[in-house]
């Protein structure tokens, strides 16, 4: 049991505002991979959402048309991956189908995830520079410690300090108050690490963008780079976002040769070099915007 134990157990993540901001931006930098070529009567939105957080859809024959929905998986073949995908739709019910007979799966990857875990790891990184950033900050104002004798001058003087950082330009605490507080000078400059913490956020946000296919500058090591530490970097990246690729393919060419609709999908041509893909065909998710 204790191997199996997180420890520590008590070193947890932020969640907050900032965790969701960066959480939603790295969403849609992942959208930006993709062209994807679908039906019109089809939302690219939750296609998108679905396929990236869920991790798989479920193409299949309806009252409305052939549809890509949002499903679960169950049952077992013998390469133990699923055989049915279960549907439940607000509008048009609950239903099961048969992998291969009457619906194809288009998944992101084979483990059948989303990139949930990837979204979640970097957006705390993300969040956590932001909170040190605010308190370096905060505390770079400070140019002073104090001491207190007892709990009444310690509260004088926590009350002064909030006065003095909402912008007061005059605070007045007793004598006895004064008499009771003893103050220490800070040298704040020593402290601040600000810079630090920025070009951290810098080193994870590449990080994150190595991760899922993006390249980038490395600009964390230094300035000037080789050649082949560049094409080393470009050949990192790519492998994070192929197995995407071929995965989504994959499931695209087994709904067309079922269903006969289509799809496709290819990658933003600023990551191909501005390569100019002929997405003609169907509806695409609009012109590449810049990666």
């Amino acid at each position: 049991r204790k191997f199996f134990r997180n420890s520590p157990k008590d070193v947890d993540a932020q969640v907050n505002e900032s965790t969701f901001f960066y959480k939603e931006r790295m969403l849609r930098k992942i959208f930006e991979l993709f062209r994807f070529t679908i039906p019109d009567e089809w939302d690219l939105d939750y296609f998108r959402e679905h396929l990236f957080l869920n991790g798989f859809l479920g193409v299949t024959d309806t009252s409305l048309g052939v549809l890509a929905l949002k499903c679960g998986a169950s049952g077992i073949n013998v390469y133990q991956r699923p055989t049915t995908l279960i549907f439940a739709n607000p509008v048009l019910g609950s239903f099961q189908r048969t992998i291969g007979k009457d619906c194809e799966v288009i998944r992101l990857q084979y483990t059948w995830t989303g990139i949930s875990p990837i979204l979640w790891k970097y957006a705390y990184l993300m969040a956590l520079c932001d909170s040190a950033t605010s308190v370096n900050l905060m505390n770079s104002k400070v140019a002073f410690i104090a001491t207190a004798e007892g709990k009444a001058a310690a509260e004088t003087i926590k009350s002064a300090y909030q006065s003095i950082s909402e912008g007061n330009p005059f605070v007045c605490i007793s004598k006895d108050s004064a008499d009771a507080i003893s103050w220490e000078l800070m040298n704040v400059k020593n402290t601040f690490i600000g810079n630090d913490i920025l070009q951290l956020k810098q080193t994870i946000w590449n990080e994150f963008l190595t991760e899922i296919g993006i390249p980038n500058m490395n600009r964390d090591k230094r300035e000037r780079m080789i050649t082949d530490e560049v094409n080393a970097n470009n050949a990192e990246t790519s492998f994070g976002i192929s197995h995407w690729l071929e995965e989504i393919r994959a499931g695209m060419e087994r709904a067309n040769t079922m269903f006969g609709l289509g799809l496709r999908v290819e990658l933003n041509p600023i990551l191909e070099g501005g390569e100019n893909n002929d997405n003609s065909a169907g509806r695409t998710d609009g012109d590449p915007d810049t990666v």
